[in-house]
């Protein structure tokens, strides 16, 4: 099994990038392979809504980086997505990936029933509106969502931050947990066919 982990924010060695590494440390410690995407850097454009994609099932801007990722998720068995919270919101270029990622995915056949959880990391307020906006994709892929037993927010301002959230990183090692508990149900299911 093997999950994409998407850290959404611009900084590459801020708090997003240090829970993405720690989330997929855990998923190893079960036996489930994790690749670190970075999506915050990628200079990505955003959806045209020119519906080229209900034809080719493949989005006409030429952009690798977009197109590179993506396959990678679509291929993958789980999703987890890292965000930061910018006035109180997603950053850009983590909507303007997922609004490409979700609509040429409208038929469902790379992200339906793939196991995925989300996490934010706020400095003070906006968190659950970051993490409506992440939701609001993941429920039109028809995923099969991991939680916890908390919301899934970290605090954090500078980088290194996040590691003194305990209850936070609590939270997240348990999303962790229960990603892995279905991955490893779904594989077993397969394996029985």
């Amino acid at each position: 099994m093997k999950a994409i982990i998407v850290n959404g924010s611009p900084r590459k060695n801020g708090n997003c990038n240090i829970l993405a590494e720690k989330f997929a440390g855990w998923l190893a410690s079960e036996n489930v392979e994790a690749e670190v995407i970075q999506i915050g850097s990628m200079n990505v454009n955003g959806c045209l809504g020119c519906w080229a994609c209900s034809d080719t099932n493949k989005c006409i801007q030429q952009d690798e980086e977009f197109h590179t990722a993506a396959a990678k998720i679509y291929e993958a068995d789980a999703l987890m997505v890292f965000a930061p919270v910018y006035y109180d919101s997603i950053p850009g270029q983590l909507k303007s990936f997922m609004d490409r990622l979700f609509f040429h995915n409208r038929g469902g056949t790379g992200l339906k029933r793939k196991v995925v959880g989300a996490c934010v990391v706020q400095r003070r307020v906006g968190a659950v509106s970051a993490l409506d906006d992440i939701y609001h994709y993941i429920m039109c892929g028809e995923m099969i969502v991991a939680t916890s037993s908390g919301e899934n927010v970290v605090f954090g301002l500078n980088p290194g931050d996040v590691l003194s959230d305990e209850e936070g990183l609590s939270n997240l090692e348990k999303l962790a947990e229960n990603m892995c508990w279905i991955l490893n149900r779904i594989k077993k299911e397969r394996d029985s066919k």
